[in-house]
């Protein structure tokens, strides 16, 4: 067995290197002795090094003490900052998770890999992912995530072969409430390094293979509840999650420690985006672009702690650090993507200027406002949109309270040169099928005519979202009424502001939230669907318009909602049990035994759904079908009333009276009001009795 050489790099290995950096010699010393085809066979002589990726979300960089703030508690954090280069000055190309992470995972901007929000997009198939590449050279790949937003489905799963996405159920939860608790992140991610991460390959070499784990921590983001300790340590709450994410970390380096493989793996701690903190009105994120948002931590440790301490001072983006990965994993990082190896830098070298490119159409998407794009060099900082720039100097002004755009135009100019070939007209947020919005347009719901222009340069042209942001704080404080589980507040709120603005997709949204916790389902289902016609935006909105299409008994509209969220990758038990159900009352009996099978490849130990597929089987006349699956349903939950009760229908109609009767007798101990047990028991009593 060949041995991996472990050189550490010195200054004077680096002269006689003819000018080769630190990192560069350990790379070509130790991580690429021979190729590995790309298809992943040869694995077995692969010798690359490990690689962890920890992304904690809504993260600002200058909250943190490896940063200078002085009020954080973050002590794993601050461990990883000794042993690791870090990199002062890095950009998100979106302030939203999603986009922000493809440009992560593929080393390309929105405008290339597609995903442009949260919702209403995936990541094509097409990308070439950071996890895909590695997959095919020789590495393990592995992901555990904390926020429905990075969901399997969306297509940043892609080239990972185990993804944990575990968050619990998510029926009745809006998607920024389905997250994970970073510790049980943490602990799914350790899990798989301790069985699966480290087994050997089938080569005859029996050579472990390096491992690619990513590892997503959701704790910052809104709602700040940071738990105990840290919620009665720290003032701030946005500090105490932070302290929470830092704790998940430790728990994670520990483990690495303990495996054996903290020393040897690149370990990378970034964000996806910032956060408002109320800066410039924004109190969270996705509205606007300015400096809080869009800077993030980026901390790399190198195998055996190379270059330990040190900083980089340049510009530098998210879509850097898949290039910089791949070149560290002794792979291509691959050209003409956006993103550029940052491999000279760990080691102190300088690189060529850059400026970071970003945008965001949430505005545009959520509210009706114009779009922002914004280019950040090293001195200057530009933002447009709204029929304005905005030019900000971030050595004199790093808050960017001071707009020079009116006093500096040769400095608008140069750095808007490289917003010049942006593109500014991504599709609209859209994942369904042609057949689904045929059904969605037949039901009305198409863009109104009163809804704003939101293609184009007009869009571009509605107002800037800043200057709206008072909307955006009374939309908050519905919202925070909602959580406080004050619904009818929440609502009289909500109505009055989308009086105000029409086109405010999230009021409806809400409101709809509200309605529905009211126990007005018909009004709910009106706001939802107001929503919908706005956005266009199934993914978000499926789930509860299927159920209120139920609620209502509006059969037809519950199949072409449930069907959207098929399209849009949701996967929810509930949505696939009243797709069925739909398909059943509506007399499709075939269709509904296929999406009851359907359901049962997908949650094969739900008892309601092994019992709703029975049910469908008795309906298809298939009654020895139908008996197994109502028996199976009850070996999971025994005192299952629905599942007691046709069964003991189906095997009174086939005249089994003696084992129908004590079924019926237990339906009546657990529900005594049931009729349909209590006239099927009188029945077989009075047959038995000759009364009958």
């Amino acid at each position: 067995m060949a041995v991996k050489r472990r050189l550490r790099p010195t200054s004077q290995l680096a002269l006689a290197a003819g000018g080769v950096g630190l990192w560069g010699l350990w790379l070509l010393g130790c991580a690429a002795p021979a190729p590995t085809p790309a298809d992943g066979t040869g694995a077995g002589e692969c010798q690359a090094t490990p690689i962890v990726l920890v992304s904690i979300d809504t993260l600002r960089s200058d909250r943190l003490p490896a940063y200078g703030y002085d009020a954080g508690d973050t002590p794993a954090i601050d461990r990883l900052r000794r042993d690791a280069v870090l990199f002062e000055r890095a950009y998100s190309p979106a302030p939203l998770t999603f986009p922000a992470h493809a440009s992560l995972f593929t080393g390309e901007l929105p405008p290339a890999h597609g995903v442009h929000d949260n919702a209403g997009y995936v990541l094509g198939e097409n990308a070439a992912t950071l996890a895909e590449r590695l997959g095919r050279a020789c590495y393990r790949t592995a992901a555990a995530v904390s926020s429905y937003v990075l969901r399997s489905g969306t297509g940043i799963e892609q080239g990972f072969e185990h993804y944990d996405d575990d968050l619990g159920a998510t029926e009745g939860r809006t998607s920024a409430d389905i997250q994970r608790d970073g510790m049980a992140t943490v602990a799914a991610a350790l899990e798989w390094l301790r069985e699966s991460g480290r087994s050997r390959t089938e080569a005859p070499s029996d050579r472990p293979r390096p491992v690619f784990l990513f590892v997503h921590l959701f704790e910052p983001h809104a709602p700040y509840v940071p738990p105990e300790p840290f919620a009665s340590r720290l003032a701030d709450p946005y500090d105490g999650e932070i302290a929470a994410a830092d704790r998940a970390v430790g728990v994670l380096l520990d483990g690495l420690e303990e495996l054996g493989l903290y020393d040897d793996a690149v370990i990378v701690l970034v964000s996806d985006h910032g956060e408002g903190l109320g800066d410039h009105g924004e109190q969270e994120h996705g509205l606007l672009l300015y400096r809080e948002s869009l800077q993030v931590p980026l901390l790399v440790k190198l195998p055996d702690r190379a270059n330990a301490g040190a900083a980089f001072a340049g510009v530098v983006s998210l879509v850097d650090l898949a290039p910089t990965l791949l070149e560290l994993a002794g792979l291509d990082p691959g050209d003409g993507r956006a993103g550029r190896s940052l491999v000279p830098a760990l080691d102190g070298r300088p690189i060529a200027d850059r400026v970071a490119l970003a945008e965001t159409f949430y505005p545009l998407h959520r509210f009706g406002w114009s779009p922002l794009v914004s280019a950040i060099s090293d001195r200057h900082h530009l933002v447009e949109g709204g029929g304005r720039q905005e030019l900000f100097d971030l050595e004199a002004d790093p808050g960017e309270l001071d707009d020079l755009a009116a006093r500096d135009a040769a400095s608008v100019a140069a750095v808007g040169a490289h917003l010049a070939g942006y593109e500014r007209t991504p599709p609209a947020p859209h994942r369904e099928s042609a057949e689904t919005i045929a059904a969605l347009e037949a039901l009305g719901y198409v863009a109104s005519g009163d809804a704003p222009q939101r293609e184009g340069e007009a869009a571009w042209r509605l107002p800037h979202p800043r200057d709206r942001i008072a909307v955006l704080d009374r939309l908050a404080r519905a919202v925070d009424a909602l959580r406080a589980g004050e619904a009818r507040g929440a609502a009289e709120q909500l109505r009055r502001l989308v009086s105000e603005e029409p086109s405010l997709v999230d009021g409806w949204q809400f409101l709809g939230v509200a309605l529905d916790r009211l126990g007005d389902p018909e009004s709910a289902y009106g706001a939802y669907s107001r929503a919908l016609e706005l956005s266009g935006n199934v993914e978000t909105l499926a789930p509860a318009l299927t159920r209120l299409a139920a609620t209502l008994g509006r059969w037809d509209e519950v199949l072409v909602h449930a069907r959207a969220a098929e399209a849009a990758g949701l996967e929810e038990r509930r949505i696939g049990a009243l797709h069925t159900q739909a398909l059943l009352v509506l007399g499709r009996v075939e269709e509904a035994r296929t999406s009851a099978g359907r359901n049962l490849e997908r949650w094969p130990d739900d008892p309601e759904l092994i019992y709703q597929a029975g049910a469908v089987e008795i309906g298809a006349r298939a009654l020895e079908r139908a008996e197994q699956l109502l028996r199976r349903a009850l070996e999971l939950r025994p005192d299952y009333v629905p599942a007691l009760s046709d069964l003991a229908v189906l095997l009174a109609v086939e005249g089994r009276a003696e084992e129908a009767a004590p079924l019926y007798r237990r339906v009546l101990e657990l529900d005594p009001d049931n009729r349909q047990a209590t006239e099927g028991l009188a029945r077989i009593e009075g047959a038995s009795s000759g009364g009958g």
